[in-house]
């Protein structure tokens, strides 16, 4: 099941992403309390969260360019470098009280260009520490990382706020990425330096998103893959405290449940795509965790207690993060080495879907309830997949092997 962490350079990019992503999900978590405290506003605290999608929107073709035009490995120093910079600016200015709103929103733009560039580059190195037989499982041990560290980093930075204070806590996430950083400039030979691309950087970035549209495999594992980012992954981000408070009448503690149930499945999610390393047929795979993924949202939405609930929402979180791992084990080892990092740019886009489907959740259950747009967004999802499976025999047969044992060039 673990098998990458054998590959020195891989279980290096691997500890460093736990620090890496730990202090991301800190300063989520952290980020939020900050401008409530400060603002007082809830408007204003949804404007500074959703201006990190303008980076993405912005940039993330720009962060494949850069992802196949220079060392990946020093891409990645320099965002945790930016990471530390501005983390620091930020917890000077509350230790000083001379915080203004201004600087997190400055703040979270930087933060989000560095983000953009970080995790294009973190997903495109992977295919260059490990062997080709190997990227799969690598590619779920990344997923598995990003889940953990989903889940038990909201936790450290409640606990950061109460002994440190909000000053203490962005200095510990400073802590965080340099010691990110310092894993990453340990990471040595055979790392891959991409071969500086000919011609403009835009004439770059169309050559990849040319490479996708013309690809029928690439071109219909980007389109399914997007799905659930639109239609399902916001019933998270979005409605699970609608649930708590109004569906299950069960407070905060209720609310807690919810999350950790959604974590707790992404993480199995993780391990059991890092087991089933050596399944070939994975658009089957796909096919069949993104009806997994839609029925579990209908059983959540029919559910009528918490208990009877969280058990789909486990399943959920499985099927999540199972679909994402396929999706982008897929984009690694099918994409050409030169055009890897362009490819895996447009999955950056994916948050942006996020947030779309955030509004559209939202203004949803309003009108239809919590439950009703629940079960809309889950049997959408669902007719939307299977027709998509109907119609396209290269994902019903879509098979690792065939790119695996290909060449690299």
């Amino acid at each position: 099941m673990f098998e990458s962490l054998r590959h020195r350079n891989f279980r290096l990019l691997w500890i460093g992403s736990i620090f890496s992503y730990g202090g991301h999900w800190v300063q989520q978590a952290t980020l939020g309390w900050v401008a409530y405290e400060l603002t007082g506003s809830g408007s204003i605290l949804g404007l500074i969260l959703g201006i990190r999608a303008i980076p993405i929107l912005l940039l993330a073709p720009v962060s494949g360019a850069a992802a196949d035009r220079f060392n990946r490995r020093n891409l990645l120093a320099g965002t945790q470098l930016i990471y530390m910079l501005t983390t620091t600016a930020i917890g000077a200015a509350i230790f000083l009280h001379v915080l203004k709103t201004w600087h997190l929103f400055a703040y979270v733009l930087c933060t989000g260009v560095a983000h953009v560039f970080d995790r294009t580059a973190r997903q495109a190195i992977v295919s260059d520490l490990v062997p080709a037989g190997s990227i799969v499982n690598a590619v779920a041990l990344a997923n598995i990382v990003f889940s953990l560290m989903r889940v038990i980093s909201p936790a450290i930075a409640g606990y950061l706020l109460a002994w440190v204070g909000a000053a203490g806590n962005f200095f510990t996430q400073c802590l965080f990425y340099l010691l990110g950083m310092l894993t990453l400039l340990f990471i040595q030979a055979p790392v891959r330096i991409p071969r500086i691309s000919k011609g403009s950087a835009w004439s770059n970035i169309s050559a990849g998103m040319r490479y996708v549209m013309n690809d029928p495999t690439m071109r219909v594992v980007v389109l399914f893959n997007a799905i659930p980012f639109l239609l399902l992954t916001p019933i998270w981000s979005t409605l699970l405290p609608v649930f708590a408070q109004d569906v299950f009448k069960a407070g905060p503690q209720a609310l807690g449940w919810l999350f950790a149930a959604v974590g707790s499945g992404g993480l199995a999610g993780g391990l059991l795509s890092a087991a089933w390393t050596h399944r070939d047929r994975v658009g089957w795979v796909q096919i069949a965790m993104h009806g997994l993924f839609c029925v579990s949202l209908l059983g959540v939405s029919l559910a009528p207690s918490l208990p009877i609930a969280l058990p789909f929402v486990f399943l959920a979180g499985v099927a999540e993060i199972m679909t994402a791992t396929v999706g982008q084990t897929v984009l690694q080892v099918a994409a050409p080495p030169d055009l890897r990092g362009r490819v895996l740019s447009i999955l950056q886009l994916n948050p942006a879907l996020i947030s779309l489907g955030s509004v559209v959740a939202g203004a949803g259950s309003d009108l239809l309830g919590a439950r009703g747009i629940t079960a809309a967004n889950g049997l959408l999802a669902l007719a939307i997949g299977a027709l998509i499976a109907w119609k396209s025999p290269g994902l019903r047969n879509l098979r690792l092997s065939h790119y695996t044992r290909r060449p690299e060039s």
